[in-house]
Order: C-alpha cells, then structure tokens, then sequence
C-alpha cells in the first residue's frame, strides 16, 4: 500500500475557491504539505514493527538461556557445596 502524493498547488485552488484568501491557502496547502513529509507508510510501518519483534524475541530468547544457565550453574554449586555430588 503506497501513500498518495499530495497536490499542494490543487489543495490551495480549493481553499481560494471556498473563500480563503490567497496567501492563507498556499500557508495551509504547504503547511499539510511539510507535515506529510515525515509520515510513514503503511509498509514501513509494518516493516519496522517486524525488525523490532524479531530484536525483542532474540533478546528474550537471550535472556532465558542467560537464566537457564545461571540455575544450572547454582544447582551444581549448592550440590558440590552439600557434598550431593558422588
């Protein structure tokens, strides 16, 4: 899905026509101009949310092995300490 590209010249004709002066409607026509620059897309949307999913699963995944191996870790030194170990 693309984003339609935004007719300022068009926009501002419309404005004049319902009244507004000249200067106010190129102000408006350029203002929502600028203000649209800076959107993202649909698509781009969609792509950054899925790069950041799969960061925050690595990281999670990470976390849980860091976990995993510090109660593996903890067990064998409480059984090593209490002498468990044959």
């Amino acid at each position: 899905m693309s984003t339609s590209e935004f007719d300022a010249l068009s926009a501002a004709r419309k404005l004049e026509g319902a009244g507004a002066g000249r200067q106010l409607a190129e102000a408006i026509a350029g203002a929502v101009r600028d203000a649209r620059v800076g959107l993202v897309t649909s698509d781009e949307f969609r792509a950054g949310l899925a790069k950041l999913r799969a960061e925050l699963r690595s990281d999670f995944y990470r976390a849980l092995w860091m976990q995993a191996g510090i109660i593996i870790a903890g067990v064998g030194a409480l059984l090593t300490l209490f002498q468990f170990v044959p």
